[in-house]
């Protein structure tokens, strides 16, 4: 007679255990659940993707930007004027980034208001069509 987990035993042995549904039952039961998951993963990449591509291009942007110094210092004529093109320079620099890092907060805000809208949905569909659940 094998050991069971209710004899006291501390060992099982997997054989002897039993499903209390079928696996239909068990499908029908977690699809909802797969199917969000699967529905979110594919938002979160798309969002993902969405802002790779937006740093990708402030990126290149600023490496423009970056780039163009060192001509700009060349053509001065005077410490004064090589102040004035850093002073610039950094200026301008901080302001894009600031730019850039609302920007990107505001689309990783409007990802998130979207999912929970729709995963409330969600939520209240599932609710209403088993009311047991709830």
């Amino acid at each position: 007679m094998p050991k069971t987990p209710m004899s006291g035993s501390t060992s099982w042995d997997p054989a002897t255990l039993t499903m209390p549904i079928g696996p239909d039952a068990l499908l029908s039961m977690t699809q909802p659940a797969l199917t969000a998951v699967a529905e979110f993963n594919g938002k979160l990449l798309d969002a993902a993707a969405k802002l790779n591509a937006e740093w990708t291009d402030f990126l290149g942007r600023r490496l423009q930007e970056d780039l163009a110094l060192p001509q700009r210092l060349v053509a001065c004529k005077s410490p004064q004027e090589a102040q004035q093109v850093y002073t610039d320079y950094w200026k301008t620099t901080f302001a894009q980034y600031q730019d850039e890092m609302g920007r990107l907060a505001q689309m990783g805000e409007s990802f998130t208001q979207q999912t929970a809208a729709a995963e409330t949905e969600r939520a209240e569909a599932i609710t209403q069509e088993n009311p047991v659940a709830a």
